[in-house]
């Protein structure tokens, strides 16, 4: 998959009306490597399928898949899904969300047509008021791959307001996340300023360090956006030495590819051809990877 961190965002939850382990859910939370390894135990152990234990784990698993950019494998999961006749209602809009973004990713017009229809027709039966938050914001963050980001907005708002005194982290890491990035699309920098901040405060409070280190990288992001560059190296050189200890590979790639295209404005050749050598351009979008060649070709 070719996505900027900003367009990604992972929702670890299950509808309280699932059965859960706490095993199971607390692991999904800290490390999507070892949730899809557990997840997949207990289904190759004997999880009864079309079960509530069975519908939680194809929920994680098909999340975990999505965050760690197994393509193949999400793809492989969603068709099966796809295949049955009915679903849970929250995990049937995960699957069509993700259906949508895996077809997008692949190129596919045709699928990501077929997907957001089925997403928007299955909307509409349900409602918003009463829908979990976590599947509001699921959707919310769907318009930012049909470039509606202030619809996406205006589905966030309403949740921040009521959240915002909330000692839920998770749930406000996430709402402030999408707001950042909606704003940063809309080139509302001085905007989405805050949010990533609110996010990366929350997030410092959750054991997923995957999630905070991407919270990082926005808010390093943010500041370079503002022309704030000293601060915004500083924390991006912070990000790559966390990232050692964590492994999270699409930070660490796009971490140097900002370093990178600072150092060319700075004319530091020797820091640029560092950063350079550790760039995986197939990791990059398309937009960035048509900058990346512009440095390579211009050094």
């Amino acid at each position: 998959m070719n996505y900027l961190v900003v367009l990604f965002i992972a929702l670890f939850y299950c509808p309280k009306s699932w059965t859960a382990s706490a095993d199971v859910e607390n692991t999904c939370q800290i490390n999507p490597k070892l949730c899809l390894k557990l997840v997949e135990e207990r289904l190759k152990a004997g999880a009864e399928p079309k079960t509530s234990e069975w519908y939680r784990l194809k929920f994680l698993q098909i999340q975990s898949l999505f965050e760690l950019d197994q393509s193949q494998s999400l793809s492989n999961v969603l068709t099966e899904l796809n295949s049955l006749s009915t679903l849970p209602t929250f995990l049937q809009l995960k699957v069509y969300i993700l259906s949508a973004k895996n077809a997008m990713f692949r190129n596919n017009v045709e699928d990501f047509e077929s997907y957001k229809s089925k997403t928007f027709t299955l909307m509409k039966a349900l409602n918003l008021e009463t829908l979990d938050p976590f599947s509001r914001i699921e959707y919310a963050n769907f318009h930012i791959y049909l470039n509606d980001y202030q619809k996406g907005i205006e589905l966030l708002l309403p949740l921040e307001q009521k959240f915002r005194n909330h000692p839920n982290f998770e749930l406000k890491k996430a709402i402030y996340t999408n707001l950042g990035n909606m704003n940063t699309h809309l080139k509302l920098y001085k905007n989405a300023f805050p949010y990533y901040q609110l996010a990366f405060e929350n997030a410092q409070l959750s054991l997923n360090k995957h999630y905070m280190l991407m919270t990082y990288y926005n808010v390093a992001r943010s500041h370079q956006m503002l022309g704030l560059h000293n601060e915004a190296e500083r924390i991006f050189l912070e990000v790559l030495s966390e990232e050692k200890a964590i492994g999270h590979p699409v930070i660490k790639n796009l971490s140097h590819f900002r370093l990178a295209v600072y150092y060319n404005e700075q004319t530091d050749q020797a820091k640029l051809q560092t950063h350079l050598k550790q760039i995986d351009p197939s990791k990059l979008s398309t937009q960035l990877l048509e900058h990346y060649q512009q440095l390579i070709n211009a050094n």
